[in-house]
């Protein structure tokens, strides 16, 4: 599903490598992670899930902890 929100509904985000989140793995559960490269558009992300797992997906399947 998508959906469009209005920019109220939106918090802004600070995020950068390091940064602790929550982030989606294939399952679809959230899993504790951390950002470890960060593209310049700040949307494409690489994480390092909390057990050893790395990723490269993008803003909108995390959330801050």
């Amino acid at each position: 599903d998508t959906g469009t929100q209005s920019t109220e509904n939106v918090r802004p985000f600070d995020w950068d490598v390091g940064t602790q989140l929550s982030c989606r793995w294939s399952d679809e559960n959230w899993y504790p992670a951390r950002i470890t490269q960060m593209s310049p558009n700040r949307y494409d992300i690489r994480v390092r899930y909390d057990d050893g797992d790395k990723g490269e997906l993008n803003t909108s399947r995390c959330r801050s902890r």
